[in-house]
C-alpha cells in the first residue's frame, strides 16, 4: 500500500485497533484512531500517528473494522 492509498484508505480520525507484535493477540489491542497522516522511513515502511501511543506505528499493526481479530 502507498502513501496515498492509505491516507485516503484512513484519514485523520479513523477508528482502528493497534496490535504492538505479531501476530496479533486480543489482549494487546489498543482501540484507537489515526492522528496524522501517514509518513515512510528512509526504507520505506510506512507510518502513522495514533491516539494512545507516542511516535510513529507501522501501519501493517493496524487493522480496520470487520478484520479486526
Amino acid at each position: 500500500m502507498t502513501i496515498e492509498q492509505f491516507a485516503e484508505r484512513a484519514p485523520i480520525g479513523t477508528p482502528c485497533t493497534y496490535y504492538p507484535v505479531k501476530p496479533f493477540r486480543v489482549e494487546e489491542a489498543l482501540h484507537t484512531r489515526i492522528r496524522s497522516e501517514p509518513w515512510a522511513l528512509g526504507h520505506g515502511q510506512i507510518m502513522v500517528k495514533v491516539e494512545g501511543k507516542a511516535g510513529g506505528v507501522a501501519i501493517e499493526h493496524l487493522v480496520f473494522g470487520e478484520a479486526a481479530p
